[in-house]
């Protein structure tokens, strides 16, 4: 895709549609078998294509049924079908893989990602930016969300969870057969596969969205609290970002690290020791929640077209986050203003301008913290009622439209009748912190 930030991720030339997997995961070594079969749309005439795949033993594949030739190099398998696919034309690839999936270091957590093992043998994905990779064969980059259906395979008392709506669960002696459907476009980083001794709590289907939980057994006396809060985030956000672009909203509770959660559509990850502590801790961790549910609209239905602009996901949801947390009680948004602007000076100086990082500094404070900023000076400069105008239609013009940080600067002058490119360049492209505009 010529990213910067993931150099070698996804492909030209290709549009995938959908992904069908079905993944055994009846091995408890760890080692599991997947049939992924891709929905694909040339757009361009084909000779050969390439999907990513980190890993994994690759056995045949095939274009339409007949099979074709492939070869490896890296992270990269070139596919070779035994005829021109046309520009236009819709086709189907079925790769068979097996193995251990090998997590993949990242430069700018210092941890590695992809499939990940708690020391229990349970299992559950942690991919941004590009560690899906790691067990599908895909167009590994959110500028190519697709729908998936996944079928997981698991035996004795594994329980499997994953993105989307539980539409299938056959028991056959030991084993168990699990299917899940995502039926809105979904970037491969957002995947969310979790197996092992996780406890499904009843779907909440009172309103929409259906609220359902995944929730590791040891964990499951403890996230009650903090989880009962999903439905009122949901509401607080549907107020003024628009409706919930899902179907289901929910936690997956994993003995992961407590170093990071993650946004995974409709299914967001958190680690179980964050919950269950002092007050003070429940309230920090239903604020990540709220952070991490905001992304539904910010970066889930409304997918980065490139890494670089990754300040307008992280920039909306630490600011739903700042929303949040005064809604809550527990801090008021120009608290947590006059908090980061007596940091932010520093985080220019150190990683830069807050629109253009760099691999190294994707998730710097200067892309949460910083990018916040630049919302609220937004917020501030336009008024509440036009801010609002501007977050709705760009949820909703955009939704499963890749976009890049000049789609936002000109929906915004649009909205607004202003001219705001002096403002945005201030706020995104310079090393020198603007004034902030006064309250309102």
């Amino acid at each position: 895709m010529g990213d910067p930030i993931t150099p070698g991720d996804g492909s030209g030339g290709i549009d995938v549609a959908h992904y069908d997997l079905d993944i055994d995961a009846r091995d408890r070594t760890g080692r599991i078998e997947v049939i992924d079969r891709l929905e694909i749309e040339a757009t361009q005439d084909l000779t050969a294509f390439s999907l990513d795949l980190a890993g994994m033993d690759l056995g045949p594949v095939t274009v339409n049924g007949s099979e074709a030739v492939t070869s490896r190099v890296g992270n990269d398998v070139t596919i070779t079908p035994d005829r021109t696919i046309p520009n236009g034309s819709r086709f189907v690839v079925e790769l068979r893989y097996d193995g251990i999936p090998e997590p993949l270091p990242d430069v700018a957590l210092g941890e590695s990602l992809g499939w990940l093992r708690s020391p229990a043998g349970d299992s559950y994905v942690v991919a941004e930016p590009g560690a899906a990779k790691t067990f599908i064969a895909s167009n590994d980059h959110p500028s190519d969300p697709a729908t998936f259906s996944f079928t997981i395979r698991t035996t004795g008392t594994d329980t499997a969870a994953a993105n989307g709506e539980l539409t299938g669960r056959t028991t056959n002696g030991p084993d168990t057969v699990w299917n899940y459907e995502m039926d809105d476009p979904m970037a491969t980083y957002l995947v969310q596969v979790a197996i092992g001794d996780y406890e499904l709590t009843p779907p909440d289907t009172s309103d929409t969205p259906t609220i359902r939980n995944a929730v590791v057994r040891s964990a499951a006396t403890k996230v009650g609290p903090a989880l009962s809060r999903i439905r009122e985030i949901v509401d607080l956000y549907e107020s003024r970002f628009g409706p919930y672009p899902f179907d289901e909203v929910g936690c997956l509770v994993a003995d992961s690290p407590g170093s990071f959660a993650l946004e995974t559509q409709s299914l967001v990850i958190m680690p179980a020791v964050w919950f269950g502590g002092a007050a003070e801790d429940s309230a920090e961790t239903v604020r990540i929640l709220a952070h991490e549910i905001s992304h539904q609209w910010f970066g889930n239905a409304v997918p980065l077209a490139r890494w670089g602009d990754m300040w307008l996901n992280e920039g909306f949801a630490t600011w739903a986050e700042w929303w949040w947390a005064e809604h809550a009680g527990t801090s008021t948004i120009a608290r947590e203003t006059d908090d980061a602007m007596r940091e932010a000076t520093g985080w220019r100086s150190e990683f830069g301008a807050v629109g253009q990082p760099s691999a190294e500094n994707l998730f710097s404070p200067n892309v949460y913290g910083g990018a916040a900023l630049s919302i609220e000076a937004l917020r501030r400069t336009v008024g509440n009622e036009v801010f609002d105008r501007i977050v709705q239609t760009w949820t909703s013009r955009f939704a499963s439209t890749p976009v890049r940080s000049a789609d936002f600067e000109a929906l915004s002058q649009e909205i607004s009748g202003m001219d705001l490119a002096s403002f945005f360049d201030g706020w995104l492209r310079s090393t020198t912190l603007p004034p902030m505009p006064a309250p309102i």
